[in-house]
């Protein structure tokens, strides 16, 4: 698998990407000319959508002074208000048949209407009202909303990470209360935004199921709180991070219409930069054990060779027998913490290197064999 075709693969496709292909393909099929209008399919259902989402944008926003934030959402009200009465005027022609539904169903608001796209019905009812060739288009771009909506939290979860790394960082100057306010606030907003795409993936997951999705289809599964979690990349890991799994969000996507070799590919090269990234970790814990083992030994060479001191002491010191009996009493107690010593280590695993051996070489004959053969991973599927 050649690097740009696998890079091509490791994007998942976004919404515009897929808009502009389905209006292509409605131009090739000639579909403009069988009495819809003038407006495309995918044109009118992707206008839909961003209509459903003109509400909860319209509750983020929120302008300094009440004057102000008054005098905004009158604008952007009447500016929705004009954009339903012209997506409906399209409605109409597309798909006359939910007209009745959209005028028996009492609407409160603008920001609470509902727009009767093919989503909105069960299965039953679009099959009744000939909507599933809508329904099959929406199911594309709702594919790409939720794309689109796990790409950007992605992004902006690394945001926040580093956003917490530059305020937390003594070498950063967030010091005095207006500057840490001020950071405080860019995090809460990024934050703010990462809910908003974890509701946008949620909805646009609930859309996909109604359109038939199944509920444990693999690239679209659904997503909890620990799913955001990711290692950072801006501080060295903690204690206990190694045996903490990333969210789905980091490993999976939509990799196209791959072959079984190619997916083996693809999954085999994700797999060695998630392998190599704990071979890291790995090895400075491995290095703290050997630096630990190593210390135990010269704990215990250490006790032994006071207790040789002392003992020699109390040799050298024939006629005076309070300092002869202080000299084997504190030897004793070396050849105590020795033996204890020795014992403990024995029971952790501790070694010793054989004679003729150097400590070098028997730390590294200790070692794991961290080798791989990757190669081995496609040689069933070639």
């Amino acid at each position: 698998m050649s690097r740009v075709k696998y890079l091509n693969f490791l994007q998942a496709p976004s919404q515009a990407n897929i808009l502009k292909d389905m209006i292509a393909a409605e131009h090739r099929a000639d579909d403009l000319s069988q009495g819809r209008g003038t407006t495309p399919i995918a044109l009118f259902l992707h206008t839909g959508l961003k209509l459903q989402a003109r509400p909860r944008a319209l509750q983020r926003r929120s302008p300094t002074g009440q004057a102000n934030k008054a005098e905004g959402e009158d604008i952007e009200q009447s500016r929705l208000v004009a954009d339903l009465k012209k997506w409906h005027e399209q409605q109409q022609q597309i798909c006359p048949q939910v007209i009745p539904y959209i005028i028996s169903t009492p609407q409160k608001s603008a920001q609470d209407e509902k727009l009767f796209l093919p989503s909105d019905f069960t299965s039953d009812d679009r099959r009744k009202l000939g909507l599933e060739t809508l329904g099959a288009e929406e199911l594309k771009l709702q594919e790409g909303e939720a794309n689109d909506a796990l790409r950007s939290l992605r992004e902006h979860i690394r945001h926040s990470q580093a956003l917490r790394h530059h305020k937390n960082s003594r070498g950063n100057a967030v010091h005095g209360q207006d500057k840490n306010t001020r950071a405080v606030h860019k995090i809460q907003d990024v934050q703010t935004k990462i809910q908003d795409y974890v509701k946008k993936y949620q909805q646009a997951r609930l859309a996909m199921i109604s359109l038939g999705l199944n509920t444990r289809d693999s690239r679209y599964p659904e997503l909890k709180d620990e799913d955001l979690y990711t290692k950072s990349v801006n501080e060295p890991h903690n204690l206990g991070d190694g045996s903490k799994l990333e969210g789905w969000i980091w490993r999976k996507g939509h990799h196209g219409n791959m072959s079984e070799v190619e997916e083996a590919e693809y999954t085999l090269d994700s797999a060695k930069v998630q392998w190599h990234r704990a071979r890291a970790d790995i090895e400075r814990w491995q290095e703290e054990v050997e630096i630990l083992a190593q210390e135990f030994r010269r704990a215990i060479q250490g006790f032994q060779k006071m207790q040789g001191v002392w003992n020699a002491l109390a040799r050298d010191h024939p006629n005076e027998p309070g300092t002869k009996v202080y000299a084997f009493k504190t030897a004793d107690m070396y050849e105590k913490m020795s033996r204890e010593a020795a014992e403990k280590f024995h029971s952790t695993g501790g070694t010793w290197p054989a004679p003729g051996v150097s400590l070098s070489q028997h730390v590294r004959s200790e070692r794991p064999d961290r080798t791989i053969d990757w190669n081995a991973g496609l040689a069933g599927k070639n």
